[in-house]
């Protein structure tokens, strides 16, 4: 053990039990400190720190801490690191602290050792910045040093330090070259800890991964992969690869379990259209040269038309010596065609797909139709010329109700298309009308021939379409002995067969005489596909400048329906205050003459209170009485008279309110479908019903059959100077002798007769009308309820346009200013077309991009 060693271990004190084993480690020091003492000239420094070592193990400290204390020798730093792990013992932090601080030393061990203490000790005390600085310096000054990184990454870790953690593991894994270190990076990948780092802060890594382990290193880039293919940096990680791709070796005895499908995967995905040409241009070659190198079986030859495909778009961006090689391999390559078949329908749902979403309107069954390819049960087979011959003989089962009367139609647009099983020539059903599609992708086409007329047809439906394969049916009916001969002319690998007068299983004879077994149908389905791929990619081409001019008609369609729904809200609103106005006139109305009839009524049933005076009343409780008598009556007067006008007069009102509300629902009716009109579907619609009006009838019962009990007023009995006369004239007039009342009651009834009660009737009606000023004030919210559906409705497909208008004019400003935007994924889609030519044939370009 060396001597830095035996220190850092507190084992020094070994060194004194050499040839004393069965002695006790104090005794022998106690031994040896007696015998230096009695020298003449003694140093007992290194026995003290010794014995220190021994006090310290048995957990000691104090005496451990006096021992060290009197070292002065080389020792002294090491005794000073001795005490501060003493106090670091005993939980004096603060001590400890200041004891490894005021160490000085130039022994790397003991530095680290101090560094790793004080680590622990900002550790303990939750000083966990100073931890971090600390480890860090420790890591700077010896990354070799036992434990350290490993204490690093657990404090990284448990702290979620994860740039820390990233930084040590990335630069231990270069430092080192341990597969360790590499493999915790990828552990750190893979828990989506890199989120904040550009693809290029890996290139150093995976350069030196790859000249160290290569199962690593493919492991570290998968993981890289996946991680970035989520995110915004996805085109930068592949840029990055681009540049370390052709590094890759393929002829390392390794064998590559991932990468060449996620380089197939990867040209797939980015050449899928979803980017342009600008934003890929500079990765791909070298991705699909890669690809090529390390690719196997099959995919090689995959990966091989694509670098061919890829130059021969993209002269010069390709290593010619690699082109060459991809040819080479391909020179004597035979496809299969029913793979060839299935990668050409998955490409064509895709351009679909893209066109639909570019606004192009296509067939709603385009793909369904692409996907008979791939039923190899049936032949698809056109019928052409005077097909009546062949129709009113063959029991077809005709399986489309939308297929137009065919018997006739000599013309293209009769052409109909049938599906017949391969295995039962009698099997035949009628499918639809042809097409393009249907032409272009019928494995053959059967054409009734009567006159030289239908032989000039059959030559016009062959230059539009001439993948089709004809056979040929004369009708003997209209024999010409040279119209076989001007067919085989026309015609050369076509057969000709007579049509069968017989009745008897007529299809199956034909089938039987046409020469279908020649006919290979994946190849030939393949080769249509493929064929009629181009054509669409042409068409989708051509389409640019009408969808630009179909932006530009929607753009002012929409417009003008974003000012036409402007100006209906603008009317919606006249109308609803219009509505209110009428609603609420009519019912002040009403009010009005009700506040009128109850002044004046309630006044005259007062003043009527005089025949409840007479002679023979008792004028001590006259007073009350009358005021009991009066407010019976008021109260009989409201319920029954003032209540029943009320009720009558509304139902009126009710009625009026119905109309004008019906009134405004035809306005809206008539607005709802102008603007379904625009839109061609029924996108505004407006849920306006009339319950207001059972809510109103409910209200008005509520209130008119309420028995209303009015709070009973203080009528007679009222503050003022005459009401004060008559409470007390009815004691004093208690006193009177008989024959003066007479005078009393004529003065009462001339009171009561004549007095002024418009204060009085004023205050009863205005207890009446609260409830009746309460309706009206629900009649401003009620309409609005009515008409507030209809104000969403138009408002929220208001926003909608306007949304879509937005989306448009900037769709349209893309397509004008940036044409790639369009024209680049038919490019990709082109390479991909190009790519199933070259592995089955040869391509003819597509140009205008």
């Amino acid at each position: 053990m060396s001597f830095d060693q035996q220190l850092k271990t507190k084992s020094y004190y070994k060194t004194y039990l050499e040839k004393n084993d069965g002695k006790h480690a104090l005794l022998v020091l106690g031994e040896k400190y007696v015998a230096e003492r009695q020298k003449e000239v003694f140093d007992l420094s290194e026995i003290r720190f010794a014995q220190g070592e021994v006090y310290y193990l048995n957990k000691d400290y104090e005496a451990a801490i006096f021992k060290w204390e009197n070292v002065f020798n080389e020792l002294l730093p090491w005794a000073q690191k001795n005490i501060a792990d003493a106090h670091l013992q005993l939980d004096f932090l603060a001590i400890a602290e200041e004891y490894y601080k005021e160490i000085q030393t130039d022994s790397k061990v003991l530095q680290m050792e101090i560094l790793l203490q004080l680590f622990l000790l900002y550790v303990k005390r939750g000083r966990l910045l100073e931890a971090k600085n600390t480890i860090r310096k420790a890591l700077d000054t010896d990354p070799d040093y036992p434990g350290v990184t490993k204490r690093a990454r657990a404090f990284y870790e448990k702290e979620e330090s994860w740039q820390d953690a990233l930084y040590l593991a990335e630069k231990e894994a270069i430092r080192t070259k341990s597969l360790h270190w590499f493999r915790v990076l990828k552990t750190y990948v893979e828990k989506g800890l890199v989120k904040d780092k550009e693809p290029n802060y890996f290139h150093p890594i995976l350069a030196e991964v790859y000249t160290v382990d290569k199962e690593c290193y493919e492991q570290l880039v998968v993981a890289l992969w996946t991680h970035y293919k989520q995110t915004k940096q996805y085109l930068s990680w592949l840029l990055e690869m681009s540049k370390l791709s052709p590094n890759i070796d393929p002829g390392v005895e390794y064998e590559w379990r991932h990468l060449p499908n996620l380089y197939k995967e990867t040209i797939t995905d980015i050449t899928s259209g979803d980017y342009t040409v600008k934003e890929i241009s500079e990765i791909v070659p070298s991705l699909i040269l890669t690809w090529f190198r390390i690719a196997k079986g099959e995919d090689a030859k995959l990966a091989a038309s694509a670098v061919i495909a890829w130059d021969e778009m993209y002269p010069f961006h390709m290593d010619r010596m690699g082109v060459e090689k991809a040819k080479n391999l391909l020179l004597h390559h035979s496809a299969d065609s029913t793979q060839i078949l299935y990668k050409a329908v998955k490409l064509f749902e895709l351009m679909v797909r893209w066109a639909k979403e570019k606004g192009i309107v296509l067939d709603s069954h385009l793909t369904e139709k692409m996907k008979r390819q791939l039923d190899l049960q049936h032949y698809f087979v056109l019928l052409g010329g005077n097909k009546s011959s062949l129709l009113s003989k063959w029991k077809l089962n005709k399986t489309s109700s939308s297929l137009p009367p065919i018997e006739t139609k000599k013309t293209n647009n009769g052409l109909i298309l049938c599906q017949m099983s391969m295995l039962k020539n009698n099997e035949i059903n009628i499918l639809e009308s042809a097409g393009l599609l249907e032409q272009s992708l019928a494995d053959f086409a059967i054409y009734i021939v009567e006159n030289e007329t239908d032989i000039d047809e059959a030559m016009h439906i062959r230059k539009q379409v001439p993948e089709i394969n004809f056979q040929f049916l004369i009708n003997n009916g209209f024999k010409d002995a040279d119209l076989t001969q001007k067919i085989k002319i026309k015609f050369s690998n076509s057969s000709v067969v007579s049509l069968p007068q017989k009745n008897n299983d007529q299809w199956a004879e034909i089938m039987s005489s046409i020469k279908l077994q020649d006919l290979r149908v994946e190849e030939e389905r393949a080769t249509k596909t493929l064929s009629f791929l181009k054509r669409f990619l042409r068409f989708l081409l051509d389409k640019q400048k009408e969808l630009e001019d179909n932006f530009l008609d929607t753009i002012g369609r929409n417009e003008e329906i974003v000012d036409n729904l402007y100006e209906a809200i603008r009317q919606l609103n006249e109308l609803q205050n219009e509505k209110i106005d009428i609603l609420k006139n009519n019912y002040r109305f009403i009010k009005h003459e009700i506040r009128e009839n109850m002044l004046k009524g309630v006044s005259e049933i007062l003043r009527g209170c005089a025949d409840l005076v007479s002679k023979d009343s008792d004028f001590e409780q006259i007073h009350v009485k009358l005021n009991e008598e009066m407010n019976r009556r008021v109260n009989d007067y409201v319920n029954e008279d003032i209540l029943q006008v009320f009720h009558l007069a509304m139902d009126e009102w009710i009625k009026e309110s119905e109309r004008e509300l019906k009134d405004s629902k035809s306005s809206l009716d008539e607005i709802r479908t102008n603007f379904n009109q625009m839109f061609g579907k029924e996108k505004v619609v407006f849920d306006c019903d009339l319950r207001v009006l059972d809510d109103w009838a409910r209200d008005v019962d509520r209130i008119c059959h309420g028995n209303i009990q009015l709070e009973e007023a203080n009528i007679i009995m009222r503050s003022g100077s005459s009401q004060f006369l008559i409470k007390g004239a009815g004691k004093v007039f208690g006193s009177i002798p008989q024959k003066n009342k007479h005078l009393i009651f004529k003065k009462y009834r001339e009171f009561i007769e004549t007095k002024d009660y418009s204060d009085i009737a004023k205050s009863i009606t205005d207890r009446f009308m609260l409830q009746v000023d309460l309706f009206e004030k629900s009649i401003q919210r009620d309409v609005e309820m009515f008409f507030n559906n209809a104000f969403n409705s138009l408002e929220a497909v208001l926003k909608e346009v306007e949304k879509d208008l937005t989306e448009e004019k900037q769709l349209l400003y893309e397509m004008s200013n940036n044409p790639e935007i369009y024209r680049d994924p038919i490019a990709m889609f082109d390479f991909n077309v190009r790519q199933f030519h070259i592995l089955y044939g040869v391509i003819e370009p597509v140009h205008g991009y």
